[in-house]
């Protein structure tokens, strides 16, 4: 049997900076384990059979736990199978339930678009009438200040006309007149 050398202990204990009280108690544990309990301490013969025993224990405990562990995977394999089933059966059904979604979609967008063609078309034509019948507006514009143009010259040539019929008389008696004048003041 193995004693401990408790003064030595006690060196070694203090020496590492443990304060003395603590020191003291442990020895005193120690001591006291020593004389109480070495009687209690098992051989290397109980220890061989404690050893069979537990191996013997560990080796049903591991059989034990791989049986549970085999029904507890096939249980989730069941059941990860279930979910599996069900999350391709939600998808297929989501799946369907855009593909759906889609086409009435689609279906709205052509009509749609059908609509807008159709307006377009409507606006087109209406745009070339307004466009014709802006045309022939402007034509008819046109003509009408061109003969507006015409009549007003040919009313400025009659003024001219008539200007120089006044003028003319007018001036030629005022030169006469002058004329008439000078020779009278000479």
């Amino acid at each position: 049997m193995a004693s401990v050398d408790t003064l030595k202990a006690y060196e070694t204990l203090t020496g590492a900076d443990m304060p003395d009280r603590q020191a003291r108690a442990l020895i005193t544990i120690v001591q006291e384990l020593q004389e109480t309990r070495l009687a209690e301490v098992a051989s290397k013969g109980d220890i061989g059979a404690l050893k069979a025993s537990v191996n013997e224990d560990f080796a049903a405990f591991k059989a034990s736990v791989n049986e549970d562990f085999a029904a507890f995977k096939a249980l989730v394999n069941e059941d990860f199978a279930a979910f599996k089933a069900s999350v391709n059966e939600d998808f297929a059904a989501f799946k369907a339930s855009v593909n759906e979604d889609i086409a009435a979609f689609k279906a709205s967008v052509n009509e749609d678009f059908a609509a807008l063609k159709e307006e377009i078309a409507a606006f087109k034509n209406d745009y070339r009438a307004f466009e014709l019948s802006t045309k022939t507006e402007f034509a008819l514009l046109r003509s009408e200040m061109k003969e507006m143009e015409a009549r007003l010259e040919a009313k400025i040539d009659r003024v001219k006309l008539d200007l120089l019929k006044w003028f003319i008389p007018l001036i030629l008696g005022q030169a006469a007149f002058i004329v008439t004048l000078l020779k009278l003041l000479k």
